[in-house]
């Protein structure tokens, strides 16, 4: 079934796109060059800036297990007043990631923005390089939709740290195909032409 969408010129597209199967921040370095590293939460926010539920599925990292009450589902359970923490230390080489698989893939076109927050305890630990990627259903490879290089965060606890808008920029590795209604009939959109329809790109 195709899913509609709205162009900035106000007409409504059709489009045939993937869906995401999984959602990986990649850590490459934190505030401290030899520190452990945490997160308290990660969100993806649709375009009303309404936190999107993760619901059912699975949580995983890379990272060395330290505590059960502290693994990497801490980071996708919607609560910003505990963490995922791993004593394992990331590299640009060797980053440290954690991985959530959905239960129900989603539509690329749900996520507009994703933040992530705070731990509750050393600075130290922050990311400061860290990307963000998403697996396409049906795909072994992830596709960067962020990355932030050196970044300023926040030293307060348990607090909002980074946010940023997401572009799909209309990658042919999501969106296979655009239809537009002429003339009664749907037509196949050229690559061009994909960057016309709102929320893609």
């Amino acid at each position: 079934e195709p899913t509609a969408a709205q162009g900035s010129d106000g007409d409504i597209y059709l489009y045939y796109g993937n869906k995401i199967s999984n959602i990986r921040m990649r850590i490459y370095a934190t505030r401290s060059s030899n520190s452990d590293t945490q997160v308290a939460e990660v969100q993806l926010l649709d375009s009303s800036d309404n936190v999107i539920a993760w619901g059912d599925g699975v949580a995983t990292s890379n990272g060395n297990v330290y505590s059960a009450n502290q693994k990497a589902e801490k980071a996708f359970d919607g609560i910003t007043s505990d963490k995922w923490y791993t004593n394992s230390k990331p590299s640009i080489g060797e980053p440290i990631w954690i991985d959530f698989k959905f239960e129900t893939p989603l539509n690329p076109t749900d996520i507009a923005k994703w933040r992530w927050w705070t731990a509750n305890d050393s600075t130290n630990r922050d990311p400061v390089t860290f990307d963000l990627a998403v697996k396409i259903v049906g795909t072994s490879n992830y596709i960067i939709l962020d990355s932030a290089e050196n970044e300023t965060i926040t030293t307060s606890r348990n607090a909002l740290a980074y946010t940023k808008s997401i572009a799909f920029s209309g990658s042919s590795d999501i969106i296979t195909n655009v239809l537009l209604k002429v003339s009664g009939a749907w037509q196949n959109l050229i690559g061009s032409d994909i960057n016309d329809v709102g929320g893609i790109s």
